[in-house]
């Protein structure tokens, strides 16, 4: 009688164990296809004058029809390789926007957008890193 028991129990075990394996795969399959739906594209980039810095002007969509673009201009320090900071966010394309990413000099880089209702991120800690200097204008539409 035990031994039956053990045996059963050994059974369902793994049964179980198989069943769990299953629904485990298929929720990472479920997540992976979900996590593919936005897509990224880069549309411009800017050097620095002596090369050290790019700005990045990307945009990304997560939806298709239901959803807008939503962009960012990330700062590369191409000369040391470190990571991006995003100093810049904002809803739509850029030319939506106005956007316009044009380094003055080696260490200025400015920002010039005519459409403040669509800026989401201004990042003022990047305003003045030791490196480079970053300057942002408004130059248009007022708010509706």
């Amino acid at each position: 009688m035990v031994t039956k028991i053990r045996a059963l129990l050994f059974r369902l075990g793994g049964y179980a164990f198989w069943w769990l394996l299953g629904l485990g795969l298929v929720f990472a399959l479920i997540a992976k296809g979900c996590a593919s739906l936005c897509s990224h594209e880069v549309v411009d980039e800017v050097r620095s004058p002596n090369g050290k810095f790019t700005a990045e002007v990307s945009i990304g969509d997560c939806g298709g029809a239901t959803t807008n673009f939503f962009g960012s201009v990330i700062i590369k320090d191409v000369e040391r390789g470190t990571e991006s900071r995003r100093v810049f966010g904002f809803e739509g394309r850029p030319s939506n926007l106005g956007l316009v990413v044009q380094w003055q000099s080696d260490e200025l880089l400015v920002l010039r957008f005519d459409d403040l209702q669509q800026v989401r991120i201004i990042d003022p800690t990047n305003r003045g890193s030791g490196d480079f200097h970053i300057r942002y204008d408004y130059t248009g539409k007022p708010p509706h």
